[in-house]
């Protein structure tokens, strides 16, 4: 993905932090739960620089969904 994004290029990822699965109908699916760090991690490695992150807990969203911690949006400008 980094690779498709050119020098002051900016990317913007939302996701779920403590993400254990996702429900669809009646059907429950496993998902990998990777922390706020390792995407941090990642992204820098990739030559990305952070421009922000908004957090915002499952219960301040008004979801009874407990699969999840939070719900983030983060954006990233590459270097």
């Amino acid at each position: 993905m980094a690779e498709l994004v050119g020098p002051g290029g900016h990317i913007i990822l939302c996701g779920l932090t403590g993400n254990l699965g996702y429900v669809l109908g009646q059907k429950t699916f496993k998902c990998f739960c990777y922390p706020q760090d390792l995407v941090v991690h990642a992204l820098r490695e990739a030559g990305f620089a952070n421009k922000g992150w908004i957090e915002v807990p499952h219960e301040e969203l008004g979801s009874k969904d407990s699969l999840f911690d939070s719900a983030f949006v983060t954006w990233w400008v590459k270097l």
